[in-house]
């Protein structure tokens, strides 16, 4: 059983020391706080944009498997047979490839009409229509590149897509949208048209460059790809939770980069916390004589050094994890403003009990050593010392 007036008596004399030595304590506490507090927002903000991802991945990708060409080569016949398979929902094809519109790069879709929002889940019509299954030169553009090249509901634009033929065609701009997450495509601006003009514009008629093959559920989609795998041993075949998977991982290890960076912090938090305990043993080496002449063991002098870590811990981490609350929600405002994207932090209590328990094991482990250091000072050689 812990001896209550022992303890008293340590936390008592910790806090003696921190108070009397204002300044180097709040720099000890100070070290502890910026390393806690970096990691907690880091964390938060890391954890928020990671499920942000995985939930705009599976809200562009949904439930599918994906049967990809080197090109425009996968062949649209194998639709019927795709579309026997058990726990296929629907299935279509699509020609994804880079181009120019008015001699402007761009990524170029082609899609069925009547496919378009299945295929692209988070597009917002901006200004216009959609293309129809009447339609055959007509296209739909991202407002980035509306922007760019000043076009607008009516006009006509050179398309020119692809490396098979190297011809150019002239569609006419029948609505403007948002694509919302565009994987890959960055800030080039997009633009889709009806399947059958891609594939006469590229001389690849009965061709596409994927087959999307939507699935009933999400436990079904690895069952899906291996009996597709089945029918077509040659063919390439991904689903959308390798994508999203590969994705997240990639996420994963930036994360993993920015916490061993804000992790040196941590580490000189430490030596400060060690560099503070040594100082204050030598500063209290007199007392410490007295204390084990008048009968103090070892581990309660021990003890008296350690309690004072603890504090700075404490107090480090508790305003660790509040300046690290506050420091994510900043960060993501400022992220939003300089990107575009919101990626709201997500500050679980799970992140901020590691961020305070983070801290308790730097102070206490950095304390170790002087602290026992100091619990083995003779008290002869104490009372000696001046």
């Amino acid at each position: 059983m812990v001896n209550t007036k022992v303890l008293k008596y340590c936390v008592k004399f910790a806090w003696n020391d921190i108070t009397s030595r204002k300044v180097r304590s709040f720099l000890t506490v100070l070290g502890i706080l910026i390393g806690v507090s970096a990691l907690v927002a880091l964390m938060s903000v890391g954890l928020g944009m990671r499920t942000q991802v995985e939930e705009k991945l599976t809200q562009y990708l949904g439930i599918a498997v994906f049967i990809r060409g080197e090109s425009v080569d996968v062949p649209v016949s194998i639709v019927p047979i795709i579309e026997r398979v058990d726990h296929v929902t629907n299935v279509f094809p699509v020609i994804q490839t880079y181009g120019t519109v008015d001699n402007e790069p761009a990524f170029v879709l082609a899609i069925p009409a009547e496919e378009v929002k299945n295929y692209m889940a988070t597009l917002t019509l901006l200004e216009g229509r959609l293309i129809n299954e009447s339609d055959y030169d007509a296209a739909i553009i991202d407002y980035i590149l509306a922007d760019r090249l000043g076009v607008d509901i009516g006009d006509t634009v050179v398309l020119s897509a692809g490396t098979i033929g190297g011809t150019s065609g002239v569609v006419k701009v029948v609505g403007v949208v948002d694509p919302g997450l565009t994987i890959g495509m960055g800030e080039m601006g997009i633009i889709v048209t009806p399947i059958e003009y891609m594939q006469d514009l590229l001389n690849r008629r009965g061709y596409a460059s994927l087959i999307m093959v939507q699935v009933d559920k999400r436990e079904n989609v690895i069952a899906v790809a291996e009996a597709l795998q089945q029918v077509f041993p040659n063919a390439k075949i991904r689903t959308s939770e390798e994508l999203i998977k590969r994705v997240t991982e990639i996420i994963d290890i930036i994360n993993v980069t920015l916490l061993s960076i804000a992790s040196i912090s941590l580490i000189v938090a430490a030596l400060s916390v060690m560099n503070t305990i040594m100082m204050v043993v030598r500063e209290r080496v007199r007392e410490i004589g007295i204390l084990k002449a008048i009968g103090a063991s070892k581990n309660q002098v021990l003890a008296i050094f350690l309690s004072e870590a603890l504090l700075f811990s404490l107090m480090g981490g508790i305003g660790g994890i509040v300046v690290g609350a506050v420091g994510a929600n900043v960060a993501q405002k400022v992220l939003s403003e300089a990107t575009g994207i919101e990626i709201p932090p997500m500050i679980q209590p799970e992140i901020l009990a590691l961020g305070l328990l983070i801290a308790m094991f730097v102070g206490m482990a950095s304390a170790l050593y002087p602290a026992y250091k100091g619990a083995l000072i003779k008290p002869v050689e104490a009372l000696r010392y001046e």
